[in-house]
């Protein structure tokens, strides 16, 4: 509009110019003579050119100031395009933004990672982010959808170890410390939802490794089917109370089935060690000095060293030695009388050196003292066993050897082989006698054990004969 108002201005301007010319003109016509109707046709045509070249000067500068606005809302249009351009680009990545913030909010419930995400999902959702091309965004969402992989991975060994409250008692180690891995590895207010959950796994998990290494001091091998024969019963409560306490009913019906074969155990030692108590308690020993024949050379002296002992743990003959009461007892041809034949060498062999019970008590009552020293001949076994809890020690005339069968001579009281030896101790319940053999060579096997049912065979078979020393 405004290159049309200016053109008029132009036209107009010319017509005036024209109009005026042809006044004038008209007027020289009438007022001069032909030689200025020259003059007013060169006027003329000089004033026509400058119209003409007005009107080119106006339609060029017109045309100029047309193309310069053409130019203009070129660009105009060009930029506009650009900016639509430009605005679709940014709808279309606003979209893919929002499709990928969308497919990520629909991995969630209740503002954390939703139960039960399957792979595919995941790489739905991995393959729509890549599509995003802002790079923080993108970087953003790539982290959100890794915390997510991470409460999923958490998730799923959640579910597996840990069903209703329980941690299972089968789990592999590994995956359990991959669990607890993988609940580190969780953004803080998910943590914080299970970390009461955690804190009772762990305790479980404490309470089970407690429970078998209790359970394990029991048996000898790994499989826990040999029961250790020392096991104690506080071991066993142990174990028992330590258990007790598992949530895993497998695992407390395990145990407590092995508990079973441990109690049995524990009841057979203890009734072991309470007879082994009974027996050592129903022993009856008196500790008496010993005397030996043989290191003495007195190799018929076992009565004389028999007598020695007994009367030195009474409390007689303090100081004196098998040689001291071999020279002082007695001799003679009748045993009843004194000692027959040699207490000093061992011939004749064919027959005993002995001397008698009576004969013995005799001398040992004026030797000593003691007259508390009695004959007790016709005494049987557990009489004389009786006299050992009272404290009195018995010489017993019984065999040589390990109460050998008697061997004997007709017509003599004893056999050949007869032997004294001093009775210091017996057991009620395992019905065995301790001895003091004077013909041991040595203090360190001064003792010996026999059976009572062996020793009252050959002493009833010898005659019963024996003397308490009181």
């Amino acid at each position: 509009m405004k290159n049309k108002i200016k053109i008029g201005l132009y036209m107009n301007n010319s017509y005036s110019y024209r109009e005026k010319g042809i006044d004038d003109s008209s007027k020289d016509k009438k007022n001069n003579n032909g030689k200025k109707e020259k003059k007013f046709g060169l006027s003329f045509v000089l004033k026509l050119l400058t119209v003409i070249g007005l009107v080119c000067f106006v339609v060029l500068q017109g045309y100029n100031y047309y193309a310069e606005d053409q130019e203009k809302e070129k660009q105009r249009l060009e930029q506009e395009e650009i900016i639509r351009k430009n605005q679709l680009e940014k709808e279309r990545k606003a979209k893919l933004i929002s499709n990928a913030k969308k497919e990520v909010k629909l991995l969630y419930q209740d503002n954390i990672s939703k139960a039960g995400i399957t792979e595919e999902e995941l790489v739905g959702t991995e393959n729509t982010i890549n599509l995003v091309e802002d790079t923080k965004e993108k970087e953003n969402l790539t982290i959100e959808l890794n915390e997510i992989k991470q409460y999923r991975n958490f998730y799923n060994l959640y579910k597996e170890i840990y069903i209703d409250k329980i941690l299972i008692s089968n789990y592999d180690e590994n995956t359990f410390n991959d669990f607890l891995m993988s609940y580190d590895n969780l953004k803080q207010e998910w943590k914080e939802i299970y970390a009461s959950d955690i804190e009772d796994i762990k305790m479980q998990k404490e309470q089970i490794e407690n429970a078998y290494n209790a359970v394990s001091l029991l048996f000898l091998n790994s499989a826990m089917t040999k029961v250790k024969t020392n096991v104690t019963r506080k071991q066993y409560e142990n174990a028992v109370n330590t258990v007790s306490v598992l949530k895993q009913e497998n695992l407390k019906q395990n145990y407590n089935t092995k508990f079973n074969n441990v109690l049995k155990k524990i009841e057979e030692r203890e009734a072991y060690l309470k007879r082994q108590e009974e027996i050592k308690n129903a022993w009856v020993v008196l500790n008496t000095p010993y005397v030996s024949q043989n290191q003495a050379e007195i190799y018929n002296g076992c009565e004389g060293a028999s007598l020695l002992m007994a009367s030195q743990y009474k409390g007689y003959l303090k100081g004196k030695i098998l040689a001291d009461v071999a020279l002082a007892m007695p001799k003679s041809d009748d045993p009843h009388e004194g000692f027959y034949l040699d207490i000093y060498g061992t011939e004749p062999k064919t027959e005993s050196h002995w001397i008698a019970p009576d004969a013995l008590a005799k001398f040992g009552r004026s030797y000593t003292g003691n007259s508390k020293i009695t004959d007790s001949t016709g005494y049987s076994f557990s009489q004389l066993e009786q006299e050992l809890t009272k404290g009195n020690p018995v010489i017993i005339y019984v065999t040589g050897g390990e109460l050998n069968d008697p061997v004997w001579v007709e017509g003599k009281e004893v056999p050949v082989n007869l032997h004294v030896i001093l009775l210091v101790g017996y057991n009620s319940i395992t019905k065995q006698v301790i001895v003091k053999d004077p013909w041991t060579h040595n203090e360190s096997s001064k003792y010996k054990y026999y059976s009572e049912s062996r020793i009252t065979s050959i002493y009833n078979q010898v005659g019963k004969k024996s003397v308490i020393v009181g």
